[in-house]
């Protein structure tokens, strides 16, 4: 694995984020409903957005 500082970077906001993740989008789960559904949603495209940045 290479890339340098940079990738290592997106390393660990991705692991951050999966984690933040992993709780948010279990709660809205729990809760049902079309909320959860756009909640949902929003996780892909907001992950890759931070990726390209």
């Amino acid at each position: 694995m290479g890339g340098g500082p940079q990738t290592l970077l997106q390393l660990c906001v991705l692991v951050l984020v999966g984690e933040r993740l992993d709780g948010c989008v279990t709660a809205v789960l729990v809760e049902g409903g079309e909320h959860a559904r756009a909640k949902v949603s929003e996780a892909s495209p907001a992950m890759a957005r931070l990726v390209r940045v």
